[in-house]
């Protein structure tokens, strides 16, 4: 049964790594800094709406199971995008080879505000996502994804493609 898991954490990397290593390489020394913020709400007087954000989420994957590049292009963080056409090579080849059937956002673990070190603040979650893959003789699965709001909408930043039972620390 380790094994299993072991394999679809590696096909769910596969999938999704080039993602993940582009963001934590071109922005380790940003994502490093990161911490959470003392101010209760910098600069936004109201709470995001989190329903709006688990919309997104459901989005972002909708537009992964169906390959629709743009979609899913556009719900990725702006800061972090790389110029769409590079993207586009990358994974439109990713996408193709896809194992995963669907994704849920099964709860919102943590939210808060952080701090990039040039000083800007942004509010930011923590998403555990139920992985469900085609093949059904593969239990479903479980990974962590940090969603930012920027100008009023939802944006996936990076996240952690490993095995998760729950939100960390519970």
């Amino acid at each position: 049964m380790l094994w299993l898991g072991q394999m679809c954490k590696f096909v769910f990397c596969v999938v999704f790594g080039i993602a993940t290593f582009t963001i934590t390489n071109a922005h380790s020394d940003v994502l490093d800094d990161l911490k959470p913020s003392d101010e209760s709400s910098p600069g936004m007087d109201v709470m995001p709406d989190k329903e709006r954000l688990k919309e997104r989420v459901r989005e972002r994957y909708e537009a992964f199971v169906k390959n629709d590049l743009r979609r899913l292009y556009e719900t990725k963080v702006p800061e972090y995008r790389q110029p769409y056409e590079s993207w586009k090579k990358i994974w439109s080849k990713k996408l193709s080879d896809t194992k995963i059937s669907s994704v849920e956002p099964e709860k919102i673990c943590d939210c808060n505000w952080a701090v990039f070190p040039n000083g800007r603040s942004f509010f930011r979650c923590t998403v555990l996502l139920r992985l469900t893959f085609k093949d059904e003789s593969k239990d479903d699965s479980k990974a962590l994804e940090m969603w930012q709001i920027e100008d009023g909408e939802w944006y996936q930043g990076y996240a952690d493609h490993h095995d998760w039972e729950d939100c960390p620390g519970k």
